[in-house]
C-alpha cells in the first residue's frame, strides 16, 4: 500500500494502525509497541478534542523525551493540531513568552515538568492542561495554579479518528528559534512543508521497520521531526539517547545496534577528541547523518573509520525550510578535494527545490547570500510581518517566486554544488579586510589536533572588530598555543592572527548541541 503523504496525521494513523506488534520506541532500556504507542496517543488526542474550543489549533506539550512526551506529540498531530514543544530546561521567562506568543490555550503536561510549570505558569493566560500520567505533582498543581483547568487522564484509549481533518496547508507543528531582539521568533510548518520533506527522506534512504535510528535532539530543535516522524511513519525503531550520552553516543550506538545515526557535527568532534572513534566501532550503521553546523573534513574521515558500512551525508537547511533541503554524500576518494576550509559540500537541493546565490543587491552571483525557494520553505514567521518582510522576498526577475534568505554565505561551483562558507553576520571586517570567520577556524583545527577550536571576534562592533582570539578545548598547553600562533602565522595574513589562544574545559553549547561562538563573544568581551 502506497504512502498518502497529504497530512502527517493521515500518515501517522496509517503507521499506527499497521504497526501493531512492532517496537516503535526504546526509551531507557524499554521497549515500546506501536500497539502500545497508539494507545496512549489516542488518549491524548481525545482529551484535546473533548476540551479544546474549535477555533484553536495550537497546543503545547511539555516533558522531557519520554516514552509520554512522544505519545503526547503524535496524539496532538492525531488530534488535527500543531504541536508547540517547550523545553523544561529554558528560563521561566522564555517559557513564558512561548506559550504567550503561540496563542495556546490547551497545554500537555507531565508529572516530571509539574514544578517548572507552576513557576513558568505566571500570569500566562488560563489553559487547559491535559495530564496523560497525572501523579501527586500534576495533582498538587490544581491548588498551586487554579486559574487553569485540569483534565487527569487514567490510561491508553482505543484507536478512533476522532480528531477533525487536517489539511496540507495547516500548521504541523510551531517551533521557536532565537531571535536577535531577544524575542523568539516562530515557524509555523505546515504538514505540505514536512510531508515534502518525509516522502524525499523516506524514498532516498529506503528506511524500513528493521531500522533503528538515533534520537538525541532536543524536541524544540526541528531536527528532532526528522528522527520522531521519519521513525514513525516508516514503522522503524526510534532509540532515545539517554541525556547523559548526547554527547558521546559511542556505547549507546553500538549496544543498540542502531543502523541510522543523526546529529550534529560537534558530537562527532566531541567523540573524536574522547578517542572514541576507533576504526569498526558502529558496524551496524547503514546510514550517518550531520546537519545543523559546518561539518570538518577531518570528523567525517574518523567517522568513515568507525561506521565502515555507513553512507554519510551532510544534509543542510534553516528551520524556515523545513529540516533540511540539499544533501551531500561523502566519497572517501573524491570528497576530500572538494571540500573548502576543509569544510564538507552541502551539496545539491532535494527535488522540487531551488536555490540562488545573490549579492547585497539581490544580484545573481556565484558566491554570496543563499536563498531557497521550494515545498519545503514555510511562508513566513508566525504572525510577524516585519520580521516576514526582511527574510521572505520575492525577486524582480521572478516576481512569483517566495524565496527564503538564510543569512548564509555560500558558493556554487558549475556542477551546482553547493559549499558553505559561514554565515553573513560571521563576515567581518579587521582594519578594512573582509574575514570569514570559518577560515580561521580552520588554521586553528589544523594546529590545534582538533576540531573543538574556534575563533571568536574581539571588541566587535557593527561588522568590524579590533582581532580574533581562539579558543580551544583542554587544559592549559603553552607549547600547544605558540604552535597554533605560529602555525596561523604561516598561513593568514598577519591581519586575521589571533591575538592570542585561550583553553577551557569545555566550549560552551547551545540546546542544539552546537558550538556557541555568540556565548565566547559574549564572554570575551564583557
Amino acid at each position: 500500500m502506497a504512502f498518502d503523504f497529504s497530512t502527517l496525521q493521515g500518515l501517522l494513523r496509517r503507521s499506527l494502525a499497521g504497526n501493531g506488534a512492532g517496537a516503535a520506541l526504546e526509551v531507557d532500556g524499554k521497549t515500546t509497541s506501536y500497539r502500545e504507542l497508539a494507545g496512549r496517543a489516542y488518549a491524548v488526542c481525545q482529551a484535546i478534542v473533548r476540551h479544546q474550543a474549535p477555533s484553536d489549533e495550537f497546543v503545547a506539550v511539555f516533558g522531557y523525551r519520554t516514552v509520554g512526551v512522544y505519545a503526547g506529540i503524535v496524539g496532538i498531530v492525531l488530534s488535527g493540531n500543531a504541536y508547540v514543544p517547550l523545553n523544561p530546561n529554558f528560563p521561566a521567562e522564555r517559557l513564558k513568552a512561548i506559550l504567550t506568543r503561540s496563542t495556546c490555550k490547551t497545554l500537555v503536561l507531565y508529572e516530571e515538568c509539574a514544578g517548572v510549570f507552576a513557576r513558568a505558569a505566571g500570569d500566562v493566560q488560563s489553559l487547559t492542561v491535559i495530564c496523560p500520567e497525572p501523579g501527586d505533582r500534576c495533582r498538587e498543581l490544581a491548588t498551586l495554579r487554579p486559574e487553569h483547568r485540569y483534565v487527569f487522564l487514567d490510561g491508553s484509549s482505543p484507536p478512533e479518528t476522532a480528531g477533525r481533518p487536517a489539511t496540507p496547508d495547516k500548521p504541523a507543528y510551531l517551533l521557536f528559534t532565537s531571535g536577535s531582539t531577544g524575542v523568539p521568533k516562530g515557524v509555523a510548518v505546515s504538514h505540505a512543508n514536512v510531508c515534502d520533506y518525509l516522502r524525499t527522506t523516506i524514498d532516498r534512504y529506503q528506511v524500513t521497520t528493521a531500522d533503528r535510528l538515533t534520537q538525541m535532539f532536543d524536541l524544540t530543535f526541528d531536527l528532532s521531526v526528522h528522527d520522531i516522524f521519519v521513525t514513525f511513519i516508516a514503522g522503524a525503531c526510534l532509540c532515545v539517547v539517554p541525556e547523559s550520552a548526547v554527547m558521546s553516543p559511542a556505547k549507546f550506538i553500538a549496544e543498540r545496534r542502531c543502523t541510522i545515526y543523526f546529529s550534529v557535527p560537534s558530537v562527532a568532534m566531541f567523540m573524536s577528541k574522547m578517542r572514541m572513534l576507533r576504526p569498526d566501532r558502529f558496524p551496524t550503521l547503514r546510514l550517518s547523518l550531520f546537519c545543523g553546523e559546518a561539518l570538518p573534513l577531518r570528523s567525517v574521515q574518523l567517522w568513515q573509520d568507525a561506521a565502515p558500512n555507513s553512507i554519510i551525508e551532510n544534509i543542510y537547511g534553516p528551520t524556515e525550510a523545513t529540516i533540511a533541503i540539499t544533501n551531500y554524500r561523502w566519497n572517501p576518494e573524491t570528497s576530500p578535494a572538494e571540500c573548502i576550509n576543509e569544510i564538507v559540500p552541502i551539496g545539491w537541493p532535494y527535488p522540487g527545490h531551488r536555490v540562488r546565490l545573490v549579492d547585497q543587491k539581490e544580484s545573481t552571483v556565484a558566491d554570496g547570500e543563499l536563498l531557497l525557494a521550494g515545498p519545503q520553505v514555510t511562508t513566513g514567521y508566525f504572525r510577524d510581518p516585519d520580521k516576514t518582510a526582511e527574510r521572505f522576498v520575492r525577486l524582480p526577475d521572478d516576481p512569483t517566486t517566495l524565496w527564503y534568505k538564510t543569512g548564509d554565505l555560500a558558493r556554487q561551483d558549475p556542477r551546482g554544488c553547493i559549499y558553505y562558507l559561514g554565515r553573513v553576520d560571521d563576515q567581518i571586517k579587521i582594519r578594512g579586510y573582509r574575514i570569514e570567520l570559518q577560515e580561521i577556524d580552520r588554521a586553528i583545527r589544523e594546529a590545534a589536533g582538533t576540531d573543538l577550536a574556534v575563533s571568536v571576534p574581539l571588541g566587535l562592533e557593527q561588522g568590524r572588530a579590533d582581532a580574533v582570539c581562539a579558543f580551544v578545548q583542554g587544559h592549559r598547553d603553552d607549547v600547544l598555543a605558540q604552535s597554533v600562533m605560529d602555525h596561523c602565522k604561516q598561513i593568514l595574513p598577519e591581519y586575521m592572527v589571533p591575538r592570542d589562544v585561550r583553553f577551557v574545559e569545555h566550549l560552551p553549547l547551545n540546546v542544539n548541541g552546537k558550538i556557541n561562538r555568540a556565548a565566547l563573544m559574549e564572554a570575551t568581551n564583557a
